[in-house]
């Protein structure tokens, strides 16, 4: 028995807001990999990282939301603080 992932894709078509994107659909384990986080699957490669879907409308929405990067408006940002307002707490 392996204990490793082999994924077997095949490229389907879904429709994303009238459009037909092709995407990535492993039969062994019924899910879908995002294309565009993952377009290595298309030529049938083992994936480093990618996103992947149980349901086909949650890759649709993931899809959609490729357009407005989302995910890197939500990415935390590290916030210097002034000097002077830590000694001045420091002194408190």
């Amino acid at each position: 028995m392996s204990s490793r992932w082999l994924p077997k894709w095949k490229v389907v078509k879904v429709n994303v807001q009238g459009k037909d994107v092709d995407v990535c659909y492993d039969d062994n384990l019924k899910i879908y990999a995002c294309p565009r986080c993952n377009p290595i699957c298309k030529q049938g490669g083992i994936p480093d990282y990618s996103t992947y879907f149980y349901k086909e409308e949650d890759l649709i929405r993931h899809l959609i939301a490729h357009k407005y990067s989302l995910w890197l408006k939500k990415r935390p940002t590290e916030v210097e603080e002034d000097e002077d307002k830590v000694e001045e707490n420091d002194e408190d």
